[in-house]
């Protein structure tokens, strides 16, 4: 179409997941930027944060990210930001790494380790 005019963006942000979001968000409130174009391929935007209520009437179930990992992460900055309350969850678990099985909050590096099951971790 010939007489269609270009669009025309001060800036373009590709992909609508949390970082995407954020980027947008923070530029959106940068002087002499006055128009953020977020473009997402999937057709819906959070990236791999995601539910779903259709498996379990009346329930939502995580089917997407479900951990954030440290407390200086984009995500814990957002929901700060928007007074969004975060819970600790268990800290009880324990995984098998390098042949030793450990409490998952004692980890520091996951260089490598070996995925076992339940029934492995939990015998002596």
């Amino acid at each position: 179409m010939a007489d269609e005019q270009p669009e025309f963006h001060d800036v373009v942000v590709i992909g609508a997941g949390v970082a995407g979001l954020r980027c947008a968000s923070q530029l959106a409130k940068t002087e002499g930027v006055l128009d953020v174009l977020v473009v997402e391929a999937s057709g819906r935007v959070g990236g791999r944060v995601m539910n779903d209520t259709s498996f379990i009437p009346g329930m939502s179930i995580e089917v997407g990210a479900e951990f954030m990992h440290g407390a200086n992460t984009t995500l814990t900055r957002l929901a700060e930001e928007h007074s969004i309350g975060m819970r600790e969850i268990f800290t009880w678990a324990q995984v098998r790494t390098r042949g030793q099985k450990q409490n998952i909050n004692e980890i520091i590096f996951w260089p490598s380790y070996e995925c076992k099951s339940e029934r492995q971790i939990m015998l002596p």
